[in-house]
């Protein structure tokens, strides 16, 4: 599921009302990021999602399978693309996966260093379950250590960081974000040449761990 689809299940209107709960429309956190245009238009629509049989995708109101594209939203994308400045472009798939998979890994290895998950296992466990990660990639963290290789996912991350970098500096409507800035436990890791589990396994896996 990708993340538009994501959205219109969740409801687009959860983030759009918190937004607008602090008297501030541009109010961001890490889960509810600008712009923030489309989603408000989708909102002042009515287009909030599955429950509301359209989002950006039209759903059957019975079952709430997808049928097609919004049309109307479709058509207002492009508008707004245009009156905000954003050149249009054609993405390979592989820079697809790379622009919502290398961030996402990047953020799980932030969690990591954080606290907030006990092991990588636990992120994938996580996706796999949760959110349909393919179980043949072992989940992303996995996918990330083995299927990727760390220092490829850290010159991706420097690479579409610089990217975005640039666009804002030509564009001020565009909204950077951090999410491609490397994270000091994935530097840490390639500066040492080793893969997350062998990190794991080396500096965070209690003494006793074989006791438990």
């Amino acid at each position: 599921m990708g993340p538009i689809s994501m959205g219109d299940m969740v409801g687009l209107d959860l983030f759009y009302k918190a937004r607008m709960a602090t008297g501030n429309p541009k109010h961001e956190t890490k889960v509810s990021m600008g712009p923030f245009e489309m989603g408000d238009w989708l909102n002042e629509k009515g287009f909030v999602g599955q429950k509301a049989g359209k989002g950006m995708f039209v759903y059957d109101p019975k079952t709430r399978k997808k049928k097609d594209v919004n049309e109307e939203a479709a058509k207002a994308l492009v508008q707004l693309r245009e009156k905000m400045g954003y050149k249009a472009r054609k993405f390979a798939d592989e820079e697809v996966v790379e622009r919502m998979m290398f961030a996402l890994v990047n953020e799980g290895f932030k969690i990591l260093e954080e606290g907030i998950a006990q092991r990588p296992s636990d992120i994938d466990i996580c996706y796999i379950y949760g959110y349909g990660h393919p179980p043949s990639k072992g989940g992303p963290m996995h996918w990330a250590d083995v299927w990727i290789g760390l220092p490829d996912l850290l010159a991706g991350l420097k690479k579409y960081d610089a990217q975005a970098k640039q666009l804002k500096a030509t564009n001020p409507n565009y909204c950077y974000h951090d999410y491609f800035v490397p994270s000091k436990l994935l530097e840490d890791c390639v500066a040492k040449d080793m893969t997350l589990v062998q990190y794991w396994k080396k500096f965070k896996t209690p003494k006793d761990a074989s006791k438990m």
